[in-house]
């Protein structure tokens, strides 16, 4: 990076990356809450500096919805936990700061997980971890509707250690199951912003020969 860091909030889209905001260290070695992005174009290797955020922010969560690059909530150079987002256009290269965007979501502990997002079909959804709810944002009026339980404990870390995902047309979460032997599970469902409850399905047979650990450090989706 042209600014190397930690904890930010990152999103790819075709052959471009951008990585938002985190933490690096100063001249004196503290670590520094930044505004500061930057993307990655894969063709070419090379790093772009772009316009920074409205907020300095940590701890965030990146997504593209609509065509635009958004970063949600984090902790800012205070650690306090941010309600707001923001939304960038390339095309203008500029930032659009939306107020109270997570302004319904429940902070259970300061060592609260970046928020659990995923993007299907045009639509962002979120994990609820400290209800274990799946919720779904209305871009118009700026508001989250709930969509049902989803099948893991997510707050039993604080929402840390669970995978959240799209892949393709659904939604894939992968998490220690609300019985009390707290087995690993993996669930998939096709997600409706019009279902009040969604139908999550196991997939049993995700890891053959395997224990999946209940502790999930890191998780992507790749296709082949």
């Amino acid at each position: 990076m042209i600014t190397p860091r930690a904890m930010y909030g990152s999103a790819s889209h075709g052959k471009t990356a951008f990585f938002a905001g985190g933490i690096k260290m100063d001249e004196n070695g503290n670590p520094v809450v930044v505004q500061n992005v930057e993307k990655y174009n894969a063709d070419t290797k090379t790093w772009t500096m772009i316009n920074g955020m409205h907020k300095a922010r940590k701890f965030s969560s990146g997504c593209f919805l609509r065509g635009k690059f958004y970063v949600l909530g984090g902790r800012d150079d205070n650690d306090k936990h941010l309600t707001c987002g923001e939304s960038y256009d390339e095309t203008t290269n500029s930032w659009e700061l939306i107020p109270d965007m997570l302004k319904d979501m429940t902070v259970i502990a300061d060592s609260q997980s970046p928020p659990l997002i995923a993007v299907v079909d045009d639509n962002l959804y979120m994990l609820e971890t400290s209800l274990n709810e799946l919720r779904v944002y209305d871009i118009n009026t700026n508001i989250w509707k709930k969509l049902g339980v989803v099948p893991v404990s997510a707050n039993a870390a604080f929402g840390w250690g669970i995978a959240f995902k799209s892949m393709g047309d659904r939604l894939l979460v992968i998490g220690t199951s609300h019985s009390w032997h707290r087995k690993t599970v993996v669930h998939s469902c096709r997600p409706s912003p019009d279902v009040e409850e969604q139908h999550w399905e196991e997939i049993k047979h995700w890891c053959v020969g395997a224990e999946l650990p209940q502790f999930i450090h890191n998780f992507c989706v790749m296709f082949a």
